[in-house]
């Protein structure tokens, strides 16, 4: 664990045709001996190619991984389709290393994925306006069914204020909500590893801020703006009430 993750983000509006190149690519390049030579994959979208540096020739190349298709489906609780963003994690060592995406369904709620049945597969479904999903750490082969269907609950939109040491709102700053999760669980470690964020908001002139998108449970308010800031605690007990109040312990920095 402690390894960087690479991130790639993709829009997709259309079903993904080369997410499964994608993955092949990915997986098949995870084989090269470490410290062996090379560029980056080559990917097709389209039609079209991008491409890296050559890869070296390698005479015996391990057979390609066997994709599996699934489609997932966002849906509100009426069954109507969102405008979700799914943010997938796949690894094929334990999630000692991992890459991410970022997709988006196409207008009838739907994605179509193709991925390696080996490979360890968790993924993050965010809607605004609505709870999050999260999905654990699964290998692909092992979800059994074809159509995975996330159904987004209504959120339930939390007020708060917030305030420096000395009382005195703390104005126009942006804060991040950071899920917490249950300390030595293997699906929570993976999950801060990806560095969740379920909503970002940005303070008004008297310190409030209003928040649509968090799930139940416990947050840690980062500062995406000044990240050397300690980050603040919000317990699940606190968000449950429906009103935060943020305090500070340290003054506000003198503006530039």
């Amino acid at each position: 664990m402690g390894s960087s993750a690479r991130r790639r983000h993709f829009l997709l509006s259309v079903p993904p045709v080369s997410l499964g190149l994608l993955v092949l690519l990915f997986m098949n390049g995870r084989d090269r001996a470490p410290g062996s030579a090379g560029g980056g994959p080559s990917l097709t979208v389209m039609g079209t190619t991008e491409r890296g540096a050559e890869p070296p020739s390698a005479p015996n190349a391990a057979p390609a991984p066997v994709l599996v298709r699934r489609t997932a489906r966002v849906t509100d609780k009426r069954g109507n389709p969102l405008a979700a963003k799914v943010r997938i994690a796949f690894s094929q060592d334990g999630f000692e290393r991992f890459e991410t995406m970022e997709v988006t369904p196409g207008p009838d709620g739907r994605l179509p994925l193709d991925l390696g049945a080996s490979a360890w597969v968790v993924l993050s479904v965010q809607a605004p306006g609505h709870v999050p999903h999260w999905r654990p750490p699964v290998t692909w082969e092992e979800l059994q069914d074809e159509d995975l269907h996330f159904e987004m609950a209504d959120g339930v939109p939390v007020g708060g204020s917030s305030r420096w040491v000395d009382g005195r709102p703390m104005a126009g700053v942006r804060l991040s909500f950071r899920p917490t999760w249950t300390p030595g669980e293997f699906a929570g470690q993976v999950a801060s590893r990806l560095k969740i964020v379920d909503e970002e908001v940005t303070t008004d002139a008297a310190g409030r801020f209003t928040c649509t998108s968090l799930r139940p449970g416990g947050y840690r308010v980062a500062f995406p703006d000044h990240p050397k800031w300690p980050p603040l605690n919000v317990s699940a007990q606190d968000l449950a009430q429906g009103s935060l109040a943020l305090r500070a312990a340290w003054h506000e920095p003198a503006r530039k």
